[in-house]
């Protein structure tokens, strides 16, 4: 199928599409009393993170962002989320710019799943991570840029910079100040980092396995400062605009379309994209590759990321979710805007 952007009238479709799943009073009370949407109804946050726990289960936001670079958004768009697993794409981007798919592949692997996105057992079973987005190879992926005596704040930044770079609205860098730039949320990532302990036994699990950093530093690395730097990385705060500009750059080949900055080669660009289609709905991907189609990704702070090559990234975010941690709303908008541009 050929979409063209220009016939397609975005602001309708997702003025359309909020109107029909927006918030409405007189639907049943869920989560602390709090008035939710009726498809949502005796549905959750994510509740293994206290602070994911407590944000409001009614903010409902869709942005979309065309290879054009034309920005389209409705409901909470200026609200600011964590990032969570959406990040992994980026991280795997900066590594594919590192050492090149060949060597990603060998290292991090690229076998479907068939538990949760955190299992253990099937760590074990592989001896190694299985993909990029698992919650094993993700870990994987951030240790890559680990260096022995590197500072948190380095290892970071190194992270953030690129999740930036992706984000970034102008050519011009005083459009990138400190006020429009990613920043991480201290909030999350304190209550991500008490809670991690599942993280870290998985990470203590790849480096007895010596799956964890590049081959030369795995007996020297650090696991608490790569743990600590990957849950950094996941308590970036973005708003869906933000997360719509940054799938905008996988949709146009790797060229950010408001900086103009050619950020991945068409190989790169397409190995992420083949990876978002085969594993970025974790153990649900192949039954959405089958239902939508486009390379996807979700969160457990309520985000879906879906890119359309060659017309748009495409953001929604809603809080609550279901077993698999993907958001239920995200999940029902994300079906009727892709209905609605066919």
């Amino acid at each position: 199928m050929n979409l063209k952007t220009s016939e397609i009238d975005w602001q309708y479709i997702l003025d359309h599409v909020y109107e029909k799943y927006r918030y409405k009073k007189n639907n049943l009370k869920t989560q602390k009393g709090i008035k939710k949407r009726n498809i949502q109804t005796r549905k959750y946050n994510a509740q293994y993170i206290p602070a994911l726990k407590r944000v409001d289960p009614r903010l409902f936001s869709i942005s979309v962002c065309t290879v054009e670079g034309c920005v389209f958004n409705v409901g909470d768009y200026r609200h600011f989320f964590a990032i969570e697993s959406v990040s992994k794409l980026f991280t795997l981007a900066l590594a594919l710019k590192k050492m090149g798919p060949t060597k990603i592949l060998q290292v991090i692997g690229n076998k479907q799943i068939q538990k949760k996105f955190n299992s253990i057992s099937e760590i074990a079973l592989e001896r190694g991570s299985l993909n990029a987005f698992h919650n094993g190879g993700a870990i994987a992926t951030t240790s890559l840029f680990y260096k022995n005596h590197i500072s948190l704040k380095t290892y970071q930044k190194i992270i953030y910079d690129n999740m930036n770079e992706f984000a970034k609205t102008n050519s011009n860098n005083s459009n990138n100040s400190n006020n429009n730039k990613i920043k991480m949320s201290k909030e999350i990532y304190e209550s991500e980092l008490n809670t991690a302990d599942h993280n870290r036994a998985i990470a203590y699990l790849l480096k007895s396995y010596g799956k964890l950093g590049n081959n030369n530093i795995n007996n020297n690395i650090n696991v608490e400062e790569v743990i600590d730097v990957y849950t950094r990385q996941c308590s970036a705060l973005v708003t869906s605009q933000q997360v719509a500009i940054m799938g905008s750059v996988l949709a146009n080949g790797g060229t950010n379309p408001l900086s103009k900055t050619t950020l991945l080669n068409e190989t790169n660009t397409e190995y992420i994209l083949r990876h978002m289609k085969e594993h970025g709905m974790y153990e649900e991907s192949n039954n959405w590759k089958k239902t939508i189609g486009y390379p996807s990704k979700s969160g457990v702070s309520g985000i879906i990321l879906v890119v359309i090559p060659n017309v748009a990234g495409i953001c929604v975010i809603s809080p609550p979710i279901d077993k698999s941690g993907t958001s239920i709303l995200g999940k029902k908008v994300i079906k009727d805007i892709c209905t609605s541009i066919k």
